[in-house]
């Protein structure tokens, strides 16, 4: 018999039931992990956070990194101000999200007008006269 094994039982084993699950769980909605998250989904964990649940708790209970719990937990998730803020353009004067689309989209159409026009003046600029 082996020093490791002592009645036929290993020193190493552990009983049946104190085993731990290596398998995911089966329904999606137990857990977030590699998931979009919803705004409920949001919710729940800011509820958690105002209840008083450390940040390791909620990251177990909710099974998500503790990176997402930490940018849930400051307020920088994407879906928690799901209310846009709309302020004034600068440059167009439009009620817009900042950066305005608009004023990007003519600032580029204006720098490709240009290019295409300097392209044309150079064209025009050949003396094809020597060519002759």
């Amino acid at each position: 018999m082996s020093r490791a094994s002592i009645c036929g039982q290993s020193l190493f084993a552990l009983p049946s039931a104190a085993k731990p699950s290596l398998t995911k769980p089966s329904n999606k909605e137990t857990s977030m992990r590699g998931y979009p998250k919803t705004p409920d989904q949001i919710h729940e964990i800011e509820d958690a956070f105002a209840d008083g649940m450390s940040l390791r708790a909620v990251v177990r209970e909710f099974h998500i990194s503790r990176q997402t719990a930490r940018i849930i937990r400051d307020g920088r998730h994407p879906l928690q101000n799901v209310d846009p803020i709309y302020e004034r353009c600068p440059g167009c004067g439009g009620k817009v999200t900042l950066p305005c689309v608009l004023c990007r989209v003519q600032k580029v159409m204006c720098i490709e007008r240009a290019i295409r026009v300097n392209l044309h003046d150079r064209r025009q600029q050949v003396d094809t006269k020597r060519w002759r």
